[in-house]
């Protein structure tokens, strides 16, 4: 049974605000330092510095790419959905 244009629409809008909250997630976690003093010395730590930091913005990216793919396979007509509303057309 074939999906329902206004179900099509939606769940590409839903699919597209993941990928971009996504993205904005991988983004804010991966560029995001701070800088601390301790005793007239400054430190500043990035993303790299924290292990768990780095692998939380490797996997919200991740993340943000397969909504993304998900997005592009929503909107991109299969070859079988083309062929099979001919036939019935046909018929």
């Amino acid at each position: 049974m074939a999906a329902r244009p206004a179900e099509v629409k939606t769940e590409g809008l839903l699919r597209g605000a993941s990928a971009l909250l996504a993205a904005a997630a991988a983004l804010l976690v991966g560029l995001n330092t701070q800088t601390e003093t301790v005793l007239l010395i400054r430190k500043k730590a990035t993303v790299k510095d924290v292990q768990a930091l780095w692998v939380l913005a490797v996997t919200a990216a991740a993340a943000a790419g397969y909504h993304l793919l998900q997005l592009f396979k929503c909107f991109w007509p299969s070859p079988g959905f083309a062929s099979s509303s001919t036939r019935a057309a046909r018929t």
